[in-house]
């Protein structure tokens, strides 16, 4: 019975790291075609070449920043993978409950140039608010945001949250 076990332990073994027709990575399958993987890539099916393609995934990107203290200075919240209209938005809280006055400004390229909104700015007192942009933005090109706080002695504690999705 021990010989039995041993060969039993000896053959599983060899099959795991032999040829196993079981143990196949992405790249190997036929109908596969990945080029350039980027995180968050998705596998998609491409009737015209009949093979399963990598692309960007269409999912909205949420982004959430606790606790933060005082102004933020420009952050990248999405680059896109394409050419497109996409929906920013952000709801910002002052959890330090100050009220004070703050602003969010959001910027991006779009065909012509480099473009801000400008700020959005919530006059004291406020303890909420929630923005939200339609935006054209070029492929590659990042959709930044950055936060003033105009607290006049004690910075605010804020969390903010994004989504970024494409139209």
């Amino acid at each position: 019975m021990k010989k039995l076990i041993a060969l039993f332990v000896l053959f599983s073994f060899v099959a795991v790291f032999a040829d196993n027709p079981h143990f196949t990575h992405l790249i190997e399958l036929m109908d596969v075609a990945i080029s350039s993987p980027a995180d968050g890539d998705v596998l998609t099916f491409d009737s015209a070449s009949s093979k399963w393609v990598n692309k960007p995934s269409s999912r909205p990107v949420h982004l959430s920043f606790i606790n933060h203290v005082g102004s933020m200075d420009s952050t990248v919240l999405f680059t896109p993978p394409s050419d497109g209209e996409y929906m920013v938005s952000v709801y910002f809280e002052d959890i330090s409950r100050l009220g004070q006055a703050q602003c969010t400004t959001l910027s991006w390229t779009d065909d012509v140039r480099f473009q801000s909104d400008g700020g959005q700015c919530a006059q004291a007192p406020f303890f909420a608010s929630t923005t939200t942009r339609m935006l054209h933005v070029k492929a590659a090109t990042p959709i930044s945001i950055s936060v003033t706080d105009f607290s006049s002695s004690t910075p605010q504690t804020f969390s903010m949250y994004a989504t970024v999705e494409q139209l």
